[in-house]
Protein backbone atom coordinates (compact mmCIF):
# COMPACT_ATOMS: atom_id res chain seq x y z
CA UNK A 1 0.00 0.00 0.00
CA UNK A 2 2.84 2.40 0.77
CA UNK A 3 4.43 1.69 -2.61
CA UNK A 4 1.12 2.34 -4.41
CA UNK A 5 0.55 5.58 -2.49
CA UNK A 6 4.11 6.73 -3.19
CA UNK A 7 3.67 5.94 -6.90
CA UNK A 8 0.42 7.91 -7.09
CA UNK A 9 2.01 10.82 -5.22
CA UNK A 10 4.91 10.93 -7.66
CA UNK A 11 2.59 10.64 -10.67
CA UNK A 12 0.14 13.39 -9.70
CA UNK A 13 2.20 15.68 -7.44
CA UNK A 14 5.63 15.48 -9.07
CA UNK A 15 5.92 19.26 -9.34
CA UNK A 16 5.32 19.78 -5.61
CA UNK A 17 7.79 17.01 -4.77
CA UNK A 18 10.49 18.56 -6.94
CA UNK A 19 9.90 21.94 -5.27
CA UNK A 20 10.41 20.29 -1.87
CA UNK A 21 13.49 18.52 -3.21
CA UNK A 22 14.81 21.88 -4.42
CA UNK A 23 14.44 23.23 -0.89
CA UNK A 24 16.34 20.22 0.45
CA UNK A 25 19.13 20.82 -2.09
CA UNK A 26 19.37 24.46 -1.03
CA UNK A 27 19.56 23.40 2.63
CA UNK A 28 22.35 20.93 1.84
CA UNK A 29 24.22 23.60 -0.15
CA UNK A 30 24.01 26.09 2.75
CA UNK A 31 24.97 23.37 5.23
CA UNK A 32 28.05 22.40 3.19
CA UNK A 33 29.23 26.00 2.90
CA UNK A 34 28.50 26.69 6.58
CA UNK A 35 30.57 23.68 7.64
CA UNK A 36 33.48 25.00 5.54
CA UNK A 37 33.15 28.40 7.24
CA UNK A 38 33.01 26.80 10.70
CA UNK A 39 36.06 24.68 9.92
CA UNK A 40 38.15 27.74 9.04
CA UNK A 41 36.74 30.35 11.46
CA UNK A 42 35.46 28.33 14.47
CA UNK A 43 32.29 30.43 14.63
CA UNK A 44 28.97 28.86 15.72
CA UNK A 45 27.24 26.87 13.02
CA UNK A 46 23.95 28.78 13.16
CA UNK A 47 25.81 32.09 12.85
CA UNK A 48 27.63 30.82 9.77
CA UNK A 49 24.31 29.88 8.13
CA UNK A 50 22.80 33.28 8.94
CA UNK A 51 25.86 35.10 7.62
CA UNK A 52 25.80 33.09 4.40
CA UNK A 53 22.11 33.89 3.86
CA UNK A 54 22.76 37.59 4.53
CA UNK A 55 25.69 37.59 2.07
CA UNK A 56 23.63 35.84 -0.63
CA UNK A 57 20.64 38.16 -0.17
CA UNK A 58 22.85 41.26 -0.17
CA UNK A 59 24.66 40.04 -3.29
CA UNK A 60 21.35 39.33 -5.06
CA UNK A 61 19.99 42.77 -4.15
CA UNK A 62 23.20 44.49 -5.24
CA UNK A 63 23.23 42.56 -8.53
CA UNK A 64 19.58 43.44 -9.12
CA UNK A 65 20.28 47.13 -8.53
CA UNK A 66 23.46 47.21 -10.59
CA UNK A 67 22.61 44.92 -13.49
CA UNK A 68 18.85 44.38 -13.13
CA UNK A 69 17.72 47.09 -15.59
CA UNK A 70 20.28 45.92 -18.15
CA UNK A 71 19.22 42.29 -17.77
CA UNK A 72 15.53 43.18 -18.14
CA UNK A 73 16.22 45.32 -21.21
CA UNK A 74 18.44 42.69 -22.83
CA UNK A 75 15.94 39.92 -22.07
CA UNK A 76 13.19 41.93 -23.78
CA UNK A 77 15.49 42.64 -26.71
CA UNK A 78 16.39 38.95 -26.94
CA UNK A 79 12.71 37.96 -27.13
CA UNK A 80 12.20 40.54 -29.87
CA UNK A 81 15.39 39.66 -31.76
CA UNK A 82 14.90 35.89 -32.05
CA UNK A 83 11.87 35.90 -34.43
CA UNK A 84 13.58 38.18 -37.00
CA UNK A 85 16.70 36.03 -36.72
CA UNK A 86 14.65 32.92 -37.44
CA UNK A 87 12.99 34.66 -40.39
CA UNK A 88 16.39 35.67 -41.76
CA UNK A 89 17.66 32.11 -41.45
CA UNK A 90 14.49 30.87 -43.17
CA UNK A 91 15.12 33.29 -46.05
CA UNK A 92 18.72 32.16 -46.46
CA UNK A 93 17.73 28.49 -46.40
CA UNK A 94 15.09 29.18 -49.03
CA UNK A 95 17.73 30.85 -51.22
CA UNK A 96 20.04 27.85 -50.99
CA UNK A 97 17.55 24.98 -51.08
CA UNK A 98 14.37 26.49 -52.55
CA UNK A 99 11.03 27.36 -51.01
CA UNK A 100 9.66 23.85 -51.37
CA UNK A 101 12.08 22.28 -48.92
CA UNK A 102 11.64 24.46 -45.82
CA UNK A 103 8.95 26.98 -46.70
CA UNK A 104 5.80 25.01 -45.88
CA UNK A 105 7.22 23.40 -42.75
CA UNK A 106 8.52 26.67 -41.33
CA UNK A 107 5.20 28.29 -42.13
CA UNK A 108 3.43 25.63 -40.08
CA UNK A 109 5.79 26.28 -37.16
CA UNK A 110 5.16 30.03 -37.21
CA UNK A 111 2.89 30.90 -34.25
CA UNK A 112 -0.58 32.35 -34.79
CA UNK A 113 -2.27 35.08 -32.75
CA UNK A 114 -4.23 32.57 -30.64
CA UNK A 115 -1.06 30.62 -29.97
CA UNK A 116 0.75 33.77 -28.87
CA UNK A 117 -2.11 34.74 -26.53
CA UNK A 118 -2.21 31.26 -25.02
CA UNK A 119 1.55 31.37 -24.60
CA UNK A 120 1.35 34.76 -22.89
CA UNK A 121 -1.28 33.51 -20.44
CA UNK A 122 0.81 30.41 -19.77
CA UNK A 123 3.90 32.56 -19.22
CA UNK A 124 2.09 34.73 -16.65
CA UNK A 125 0.71 31.68 -14.83
CA UNK A 126 4.08 29.94 -14.94
CA UNK A 127 5.84 33.02 -13.62
CA UNK A 128 3.50 33.23 -10.62
CA UNK A 129 3.94 29.53 -9.91
CA UNK A 130 7.70 29.86 -10.29
CA UNK A 131 7.86 32.75 -7.82
CA UNK A 132 5.75 30.82 -5.29
CA UNK A 133 7.95 27.73 -5.71
CA UNK A 134 11.08 29.85 -5.30
CA UNK A 135 9.78 31.35 -2.05
CA UNK A 136 8.96 27.88 -0.69
CA UNK A 137 12.42 26.57 -1.63
CA UNK A 138 14.15 29.55 -0.01
CA UNK A 139 12.36 29.09 3.32
CA UNK A 140 12.83 25.31 3.25
CA UNK A 141 16.52 25.75 2.51
CA UNK A 142 17.06 28.30 5.29
CA UNK A 143 15.23 26.42 8.05
CA UNK A 144 16.61 23.07 6.90
CA UNK A 145 20.17 24.38 7.00
CA UNK A 146 19.71 25.93 10.45
CA UNK A 147 18.83 22.64 12.13
CA UNK A 148 19.50 19.66 9.84
CA UNK A 149 19.73 17.07 12.62
CA UNK A 150 16.28 17.85 13.98
CA UNK A 151 14.71 17.39 10.54
CA UNK A 152 16.64 14.16 10.05
CA UNK A 153 15.22 12.86 13.34
CA UNK A 154 11.71 13.78 12.21
CA UNK A 155 12.18 11.96 8.89
CA UNK A 156 13.47 8.79 10.57
CA UNK A 157 10.89 8.80 13.38
CA UNK A 158 8.55 6.56 11.35
CA UNK A 159 11.16 3.78 11.20
CA UNK A 160 11.66 1.09 13.84
CA UNK A 161 14.21 2.17 16.50
CA UNK A 162 16.81 -0.40 15.44
CA UNK A 163 16.88 0.97 11.87
CA UNK A 164 17.04 4.70 12.69
CA UNK A 165 20.86 4.97 13.14
CA UNK A 166 21.45 3.25 9.80
CA UNK A 167 18.91 5.52 8.08
CA UNK A 168 20.68 8.59 9.50
CA UNK A 169 24.02 7.26 8.19
CA UNK A 170 22.54 6.86 4.69
CA UNK A 171 21.02 10.35 4.82
CA UNK A 172 24.31 11.81 5.99
CA UNK A 173 26.25 10.15 3.18
CA UNK A 174 23.69 11.27 0.57
CA UNK A 175 23.86 14.82 1.91
CA UNK A 176 27.68 14.76 1.79
CA UNK A 177 27.69 13.65 -1.84
CA UNK A 178 24.99 16.12 -2.83
CA UNK A 179 26.85 18.93 -1.07
CA UNK A 180 30.05 18.28 -3.00
CA UNK A 181 28.14 18.03 -6.26
CA UNK A 182 26.25 21.28 -5.58
CA UNK A 183 29.42 23.21 -4.75
CA UNK A 184 31.00 21.97 -7.96
CA UNK A 185 27.93 22.97 -9.98
CA UNK A 186 27.84 26.43 -8.39
CA UNK A 187 31.48 27.15 -9.26
CA UNK A 188 30.99 25.77 -12.78
CA UNK A 189 27.89 27.96 -13.27
CA UNK A 190 29.81 31.09 -12.27
CA UNK A 191 32.75 30.18 -14.53
CA UNK A 192 30.51 29.54 -17.54
CA UNK A 193 28.50 32.73 -16.99
CA UNK A 194 31.57 34.97 -16.81
CA UNK A 195 33.55 33.37 -19.64
CA UNK A 196 30.51 33.22 -21.94
CA UNK A 197 29.73 36.89 -21.36
CA UNK A 198 33.33 37.93 -21.98
CA UNK A 199 33.62 35.71 -25.07
CA UNK A 200 30.39 36.98 -26.62
CA UNK A 201 31.48 40.58 -25.98
CA UNK A 202 34.78 39.83 -27.72
CA UNK A 203 32.89 38.41 -30.70
CA UNK A 204 30.58 41.48 -30.75
CA UNK A 205 27.45 39.37 -30.22
CA UNK A 206 24.54 41.49 -28.97
CA UNK A 207 22.86 40.86 -25.59
CA UNK A 208 26.02 39.23 -24.20
CA UNK A 209 25.10 39.82 -20.55
CA UNK A 210 21.75 38.06 -20.59
CA UNK A 211 23.14 35.27 -22.79
CA UNK A 212 26.00 34.75 -20.32
CA UNK A 213 23.61 34.61 -17.35
CA UNK A 214 21.41 32.15 -19.26
CA UNK A 215 24.41 29.93 -20.04
CA UNK A 216 25.48 29.96 -16.38
CA UNK A 217 22.02 29.05 -15.09
CA UNK A 218 21.54 26.24 -17.60
CA UNK A 219 24.94 24.77 -16.67
CA UNK A 220 23.15 23.28 -13.64
CA UNK A 221 21.60 20.81 -16.11
CA UNK A 222 24.46 18.63 -17.27
CA UNK A 223 24.78 17.88 -21.03
CA UNK A 224 21.38 19.30 -22.07
CA UNK A 225 21.91 22.69 -20.41
CA UNK A 226 24.93 23.74 -22.52
CA UNK A 227 23.13 22.73 -25.70
CA UNK A 228 20.03 24.76 -24.82
CA UNK A 229 22.07 27.81 -23.80
CA UNK A 230 24.04 27.83 -27.05
CA UNK A 231 21.00 28.04 -29.35
CA UNK A 232 20.07 31.77 -28.88
CA UNK A 233 23.63 33.16 -29.44
CA UNK A 234 24.15 30.87 -32.44
CA UNK A 235 20.89 32.11 -34.00
CA UNK A 236 21.83 35.75 -33.36
CA UNK A 237 25.31 35.20 -34.82
CA UNK A 238 23.96 33.27 -37.80
CA UNK A 239 21.70 36.23 -38.54
CA UNK A 240 24.90 38.22 -39.16
CA UNK A 241 27.18 35.71 -40.83
CA UNK A 242 27.91 31.96 -40.82
CA UNK A 243 31.50 32.71 -39.85
CA UNK A 244 30.43 34.47 -36.67
CA UNK A 245 28.09 31.59 -35.83
CA UNK A 246 31.00 29.19 -36.24
CA UNK A 247 33.07 31.25 -33.81
CA UNK A 248 30.21 31.15 -31.28
CA UNK A 249 30.08 27.37 -31.59
CA UNK A 250 33.84 27.18 -31.04
CA UNK A 251 33.50 29.47 -28.00
CA UNK A 252 30.82 27.29 -26.36
CA UNK A 253 32.70 24.09 -27.13
CA UNK A 254 35.89 25.47 -25.59
CA UNK A 255 34.18 26.80 -22.46
CA UNK A 256 32.29 23.59 -21.74
CA UNK A 257 35.28 21.38 -22.52
CA UNK A 258 37.29 23.30 -19.93
CA UNK A 259 34.36 23.17 -17.48
CA UNK A 260 33.62 19.48 -18.02
CA UNK A 261 37.10 18.00 -18.25
CA UNK A 262 39.26 20.34 -16.14
CA UNK A 263 37.29 22.54 -13.75
CA UNK A 264 34.54 20.22 -12.51
CA UNK A 265 36.77 17.11 -12.03
CA UNK A 266 39.32 19.23 -10.13
CA UNK A 267 36.71 20.82 -7.84
CA UNK A 268 34.51 17.80 -7.22
CA UNK A 269 37.00 14.98 -7.69
CA UNK A 270 35.65 13.21 -4.59
CA UNK A 271 32.01 13.70 -5.48
CA UNK A 272 29.72 11.33 -7.34
CA UNK A 273 30.32 11.12 -11.07
CA UNK A 274 27.97 9.07 -13.23
CA UNK A 275 29.04 7.71 -16.59
CA UNK A 276 27.73 10.09 -19.30
CA UNK A 277 25.39 7.45 -20.72
CA UNK A 278 23.76 6.92 -17.30
CA UNK A 279 23.32 10.67 -16.78
CA UNK A 280 21.79 11.15 -20.23
CA UNK A 281 19.47 8.17 -19.78
CA UNK A 282 18.28 9.44 -16.41
CA UNK A 283 17.73 12.95 -17.81
CA UNK A 284 15.80 11.59 -20.78
CA UNK A 285 13.62 9.45 -18.52
CA UNK A 286 12.91 12.17 -15.97
CA UNK A 287 12.37 14.74 -18.72
CA UNK A 288 9.82 12.52 -20.44
CA UNK A 289 8.01 11.71 -17.19
CA UNK A 290 8.11 15.05 -15.35
CA UNK A 291 9.05 17.72 -17.90
CA UNK A 292 11.47 20.57 -17.22
CA UNK A 293 11.62 20.01 -13.45
CA UNK A 294 12.43 16.35 -13.96
CA UNK A 295 15.23 17.23 -16.37
CA UNK A 296 16.60 19.82 -13.94
CA UNK A 297 16.68 17.55 -10.88
CA UNK A 298 17.54 14.28 -12.64
CA UNK A 299 21.22 14.18 -11.62
CA UNK A 300 20.79 15.00 -7.89
CA UNK A 301 17.92 12.52 -7.70
CA UNK A 302 20.21 9.91 -9.25
CA UNK A 303 22.88 10.66 -6.62
CA UNK A 304 20.36 9.98 -3.85
CA UNK A 305 19.13 6.76 -5.49
CA UNK A 306 22.68 5.47 -6.07
CA UNK A 307 23.61 6.20 -2.44
CA UNK A 308 20.56 4.33 -1.13
CA UNK A 309 21.16 1.32 -3.39
CA UNK A 310 24.89 1.20 -2.63
CA UNK A 311 24.61 1.40 1.15
CA UNK A 312 21.37 -0.44 1.87
CA UNK A 313 21.36 -3.10 -0.85
CA UNK A 314 24.92 -3.66 -2.12
CA UNK A 315 26.61 -3.29 1.28
CA UNK A 316 24.00 -4.46 3.80
CA UNK A 317 22.17 -7.16 1.83
CA UNK A 318 24.76 -8.40 -0.66
CA UNK A 319 27.75 -7.72 1.60
CA UNK A 320 29.86 -6.37 -1.27
CA UNK A 321 32.28 -3.44 -1.20
CA UNK A 322 30.01 -1.05 -3.08
CA UNK A 323 29.34 0.39 -6.48
CA UNK A 324 32.23 1.70 -8.57
CA UNK A 325 30.63 5.17 -8.81
CA UNK A 326 32.27 6.63 -5.71
CA UNK A 327 34.42 5.55 -2.80
CA UNK A 328 32.89 6.28 0.59
CA UNK A 329 34.86 8.53 2.94
CA UNK A 330 36.77 6.96 5.81
CA UNK A 331 34.32 8.18 8.46
CA UNK A 332 31.31 6.95 6.55
CA UNK A 333 33.12 3.66 5.74
CA UNK A 334 33.86 2.96 9.40
CA UNK A 335 30.28 3.71 10.44
CA UNK A 336 28.94 1.55 7.60
CA UNK A 337 31.19 -1.39 8.53
CA UNK A 338 30.29 -1.07 12.22
CA UNK A 339 26.60 -1.04 11.44
CA UNK A 340 26.91 -4.02 9.08
CA UNK A 341 28.89 -6.01 11.67
CA UNK A 342 26.33 -5.29 14.42
CA UNK A 343 23.51 -6.39 12.14
CA UNK A 344 25.28 -9.67 11.32
CA UNK A 345 25.93 -10.30 15.02
CA UNK A 346 22.24 -9.75 15.77
CA UNK A 347 21.28 -12.16 12.99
Amino acid sequence: MLVVVAGLLVAFEAQALFVLFGGVLLAIFLKTLAELVVRHTRMPYWLAVVELVVVFVASAVGLAIAAGPTLVTQTSNLVQALPPALHEIETRLAQYFGDGVFGSRLEELRPTTSTLLAGARGAVTGSMQGIAALVVMLFLGFYGALSPKSYARVMTAVLPPQHRPRARQVMSEAARRLGRWLVGRAIAMGFVAVTTCVGLLALHIPLALVLGVLAGVLTFIEFFGPILSSIPPILLALNRSPTQAAWVIVLFLGIHLVEGYILTPFIARRAVHFPPACTLSLQALFGALFGVLGLTFATPTGIVLVTIVELLWVRDVLGEAGLPVQKVSSTARSSVEASTTSQRVQQ
